[in-house]
């Protein structure tokens, strides 16, 4: 099995991961079956995914190493957390953040999955979570992979 590590942090994205599932096939559909245009405030007409998902890759295990054990939504949600640091106003936040609850809600209807329940999921605008959700992708602290990888430990002592 292929292994790709992903590094989430700084981005100033807040669609939920639904750019990056679309790159991968999948349809994000409103309720006349038109596909929906990017960005996040675009989830609020959010129906139905078709998880057309590349067959090659689920071959692939995906890490994600975040730099935040931010979950996606509430209080200390990423929206709510990262989306007025890139620019977004109260009534920007509030959109953000009812597209997001539905994405939530629907890939939880279709997939069985709360994607809400992963920490670190709020990484880079929900796209750990989403991709935790969907793709079976692990989220990891992006420091201690660094630090395993590098084998700081052995080199500081």
């Amino acid at each position: 099995m292929k292994k790709i590590v992903i590094g989430f942090g700084g981005t100033s994205t807040s669609d939920g991961g639904v750019g990056i599932l679309r790159a991968l096939g999948a349809k994000f559909l409103d309720s006349f079956g038109n596909e929906l245009p990017d960005g996040g405030g675009a989830l609020l007409n959010l129906q139905k995914i078709e998880f057309n998902i590349e067959p090659k890759i689920k071959d692939v295990e995906f890490i994600l190493a975040t730099d935040v054990d931010t979950k996606l939504l509430g209080v200390n949600g990423a929206i709510v957390t990262f989306s007025p640091q890139k620019g977004a106003d109260e009534n920007a936040l509030e959109i953000l953040t009812k597209g997001i609850e539905n994405l939530a809600r629907i890939i939880k209807k279709a997939t069985g999955v709360d994607i809400d329940s992963f920490v670190g999921g709020g990484a880079a605008g929900g796209i750990a979570a989403t991709m935790a959700g969907v793709l079976g992708a692990k989220i990891i602290s992006g420091a201690q992979f660094i630090i395993e990888k590098n084998n700081l430990d052995e080199l500081i002592e």
